[in-house]
């Protein structure tokens, strides 16, 4: 249950990462490669999006296995330039009796010098975690490349749906660059990677544009697919038993993993203040420990 509880904080950071820094790094694209006519349209729209200041987002993630399911509901203040923000979480687990355990998380965020500190509180404690981040020249390149294809699945008077593909080359790139600023670390970090990515095809996801302002205000994406070959081929290549490859084969391969995002209140979140209280009082943890509460 342990190595179970790691890969799912793992793969909950990861996306959580991800979706609140969404404006900052997807957005950072200037050039879609050519299929229909998404291409111009979806460029001005990430223009629009890099001007933002704040923003809110409200994450759902739902994970289901045979054994567990996971779902994590997150509202989250975002400011972009630098990344900093305030998130109420609640995580639900429910076992295959039906039995289900919940938990709140408050957790603050900010950016530092090539990295990410979070700052989360868990039964009335205060922890403190650092992540390697991108910087921001870095992001804008891998940006411009990050986007393989565009296209406009729907369209009414109102909005706008696309299916954009994220080029899974450049994917691994980006990420194995960012695990560089995790130092010693690297060596260990890049060989899980390089198995999850060699396992995976290009990723897609849906966004819904409001044609009025031209932004972004859903976002949905479904890893079903993606979980089951990475984590599959993670065990494949780990040294555990082969009783406990079998267990968690069992209870990956039929698992799904979907992502919602809605985002709202563009430039109108109040600023966010990090509590001098909190800094002050914060336990110090590894990057790679727990980010789902204990007692879930």
């Amino acid at each position: 249950m342990k190595k179970i509880k790691k890969i799912l904080s793992v793969m909950l950071l990861v996306v959580m990462i991800s979706m609140v820094s969404f404006a900052s790094n997807v957005f950072a694209a200037e050039k879609v490669t050519t299929e229909v006519d998404a291409a111009p349209y979806i460029k001005t729209v990430y223009e629009k999006m890099l001007t933002l200041k704040n923003y809110h987002a409200d994450i759902a993630i739902n994970i289901k296995t045979d054994l567990v399911n996971v779902a994590v509901n997150n509202s989250s203040d975002i400011e972009v330039k630098p990344m900093q923000y305030k998130s109420e979480l609640q995580f639900t687990m429910t076992d295959v009796t039906n039995r289900s355990t919940s938990s709140k998380m408050t957790q603050y965020m900010e950016q530092g010098d090539n990295q990410l500190i979070t700052y989360s509180e868990m039964d009335g404690k205060w922890s403190k975690q650092t992540f390697p981040y991108v910087d921001k020249k870095n992001s804008a390149t891998y940006g411009m490349k990050l986007i393989k294809k565009a296209v406009v699945t729907n369209e009414n008077d109102n909005e706008k749906i696309i299916q954009v593909t994220m080029d899974n080359k450049v994917l691994k790139e980006m990420t194995l660059d960012i695990l560089k600023q995790s130092g010693k670390e690297y060596k260990e970090y890049s060989t899980f990677i390089e198995t999850i990515f060699s396992a995976l095809g290009d990723i897609n996801y849906i966004i819904n544009v409001d044609k009025n302002t031209n932004t972004v205000t859903h976002l949905h994406i479904d890893l079903s697919e993606a979980t089951q070959k990475s984590v599959l081929a993670m065990i494949n290549q780990s040294t555990i038993p082969e009783k406990s490859k079998t267990q968690l084969k069992d209870m990956f391969s039929n698992a799904t993993v979907v992502l919602d995002c809605d985002y709202s209140n563009f430039n109108q979140v109040s600023p966010i203040e990090i509590p001098q209280e909190v800094k002050e009082s914060v336990v110090e943890q590894t990057a790679n420990s727990s980010v789902v509460p204990t007692n879930i």
